[in-house]
């Protein structure tokens, strides 16, 4: 089974933020000395610059997708996600708000085949909780609690914008 990875990077408004989130997290899929390929998913953002869009592309292993009207998160991770074929799948917001340094940990147990679905956490202690809004923090700890009384995960951050999962999950087989 080979292991190539497709990473996706959503944004929307993100600002000169995601050249920089992207150029990091290059440096860390050739660390990972596997078949990679970038997917830059602009979610109809109106702060979009040929600059910016001239940065991404210089990397032939980078590719722009550009919706013009915003659809949401979900919508185009979704669409996005019909139209792979990896083995593997990184996701990783491009607001910054997560390391793109970090991508490896979630990678690798897959790599390993310890694992099928890691998620990323912006919580811990090897994080300094990170800038958003008390109400979105408040809620992801609701959330988090309701996962574990439920069915017994242990998520730290289960509403993260980093995670990795095995490609076949989008087929719904196992």
């Amino acid at each position: 089974m080979s292991n190539a990875v497709t990473a996706i990077v959503p944004v929307y408004n993100e600002g000169d933020e995601v050249v920089g989130v992207v150029r990091r997290l290059l440096v860390e899929l050739e660390s990972l000395a596997v078949p990679f390929h970038v997917i830059v998913i602009d979610d109809g953002s109106t702060d979009w610059t040929p600059t910016r869009e001239d940065a991404l592309t210089a990397c032939p292993r980078v590719e722009v997708v550009h919706y013009k009207q915003n659809r949401g998160k979900g919508a185009v991770l979704s669409a996005t996600f019909r139209s792979i074929a990896p083995s593997l799948v990184v996701v990783i917001d491009g607001d910054g708000e997560y390391a793109p340094e970090d991508v490896g940990r979630v990678v690798r147990p897959l790599l390993r085949g310890e694992a099928d679905w890691v998620f990323g956490s912006r919580y811990g202690p090897e994080h300094a909780r990170p800038r958003q809004y008390w109400a979105a923090y408040a809620v992801n700890r609701i959330v988090n609690a309701a996962f574990r009384l439920c069915g017994g995960f242990r998520f730290q951050d289960v509403l993260c914008g980093l995670y990795a999962f095995r490609s076949r999950w989008l087929r719904g087989s196992s």
